[in-house]
C-alpha cells in the first residue's frame, strides 16, 4: 500500500526539518565555543590591563617618593630620621595597597570571563546535533505515520474506495 501524496510529503518535510535542526544545532553549539574562546581572551586582555595598570601605579608611586625625598631634604629635614622614614615608608604601603587592589580587581575581572567561557563551553557539550535531529526526525515520522494510518482507516489509502475518488467541487477522479 503506498502512501498518499501528502503523506509521503510529510516524510520529506520530516527530513527537511531534521537536517535543519541538525545545522542548527551544529551552529548553536559552535557559537558558544567562539563566544567561551573570546571569553578567554578577554581573560587575558583584563590580566594584561591589570599589569599595566599596576606598573604606571608603581612609577607614580617611585615618583611620589622622589618629590617627596626631594621636598624633605629642600626643606632641610634628615633624610634618615624617623620622620622622614615614616613619611617614605607610608608612601610604599600606600603604593603597595593600591597595587594589590588593582591585582585583585584584573584577577576578578579575568575569572569572571573564564567563569562565562566554562559555562559557554559545558552549554556546547550538551548539544548533540545528531541526537537533535533524529529527534525531530522521530517526531515528524510518528505524525507522518499517524496521518497514513488515520486516511487507510478512513480508506484514503490507496487500495479500495478513497475520499479522493468522490468529486471534489464538480472535479472529480471518476
Amino acid at each position: 500500500m503506498v502512501p498518499p501524496i501528502p503523506v509521503s510529503l510529510m516524510f520529506l518535510g520530516a527530513l527537511g526539518s531534521a537536517a535543519g535542526t541538525f545545522y542548527s544545532a551544529r551552529t548553536k553549539r559552535t557559537e558558544l565555543n567562539l563566544q567561551a574562546d573570546l571569553s578567554e581572551i578577554a581573560a587575558r586582555g583584563e590580566l594584561r590591563r591589570g599589569e599595566r595598570a599596576e606598573q604606571q601605579l608603581r612609577l607614580q608611586t617611585a615618583r611620589t617618593k622622589g618629590a617627596q625625598r626631594a621636598a624633605l631634604a629642600a626643606n632641610g629635614v634628615d633624610l634618615s630620621s624617623t620622620s622622614a622614614a615614616e613619611i617614605l615608608t607610608s608612601t610604599d604601603v600606600m603604593g603597595e595597597i593600591d597595587a594589590e587592589t588593582i591585582q585583585a580587581n584584573a584577577l576578578r575581572a579575568a575569572w569572571g570571563h573564564r567563569a562565562q567561557g566554562e559555562m559557554s563551553r559545558a552549554s556546547a557539550r550538551g548539544i548533540s546535533p545528531l541526537l537533535s535531529a533524529g529527534s525531530t526526525l522521530l517526531g515528524g515520522a510518528t505524525q507522518a505515520a499517524t496521518s497514513w494510518y488515520m486516511l487507510n482507516k478512513v480508506g484514503a489509502g490507496g487500495d479500495g474506495p478513497s475520499i479522493f475518488d468522490e468529486p471534489l467541487y464538480g472535479f472529480g477522479r471518476k
